[in-house]
């Protein structure tokens, strides 16, 4: 079985300042026009910050890693079958991808999540002027040495937090 998530947050009142984020995850075996009357909520989070991306996808995390792994076993047509699922993507907008990939947001400096573009401040908002036709392209291995140098220095490097 596999899914797709989406997350975000959004206020419970206007006056409360409280906000629930939760973590919807579509199955992409259903027809089209079933999925979003059978979305499955697998967490959610109350509060009047922004979860704890640690705490709050740690779980999720480590379920989604058991159930790709380990499978499950359902009861279909009298027989028992075993099930492994797998989340093939997260559909989220841009608010909500900078915290839960651990980066820097879309206004800040690196808060291109495609490129090392530093950014400016100007005029009171980050800009990010043409400084060279190709900025170097983040990778995986780059994220990965970032977010170690992130970790060891206690202090975020090229956006990564």
């Amino acid at each position: 079985i596999s899914f797709s998530l989406n997350a975000d947050g959004t206020p419970l009142f206007k006056s409360s300042g409280s906000a629930i984020w939760p973590i919807q995850l579509t199955i992409n075996e259903l027809p089209p026009e079933q999925r979003m009357s059978k979305l499955v909520l697998a967490a959610l989070w109350f509060g009047k910050e922004k979860p704890d991306m640690g705490l709050f996808q740690g779980a999720f995390v480590d379920s989604m890693t058991k159930l790709s792994a380990d499978g499950f076993i359902l009861e279909r047509h009298g027989k028992a079958e075993k099930f492994r699922a797998f989340c093939l993507c997260s559909a989220v907008d841009s608010v909500a991808r900078a915290p839960m990939q651990g980066i820097t947001q879309f206004n800040g400096y690196f808060g291109c999540n495609w490129c090392l573009q530093k950014g400016e401040w100007v005029g009171g908002s980050m800009k990010y002027p043409v400084q060279n036709v190709d900025p170097p392209e983040r990778t995986e291995e780059q994220m990965v040495q970032d977010m170690e140098a992130a970790i060891k220095g206690n202090q975020s490097v090229h956006g990564v937090k």
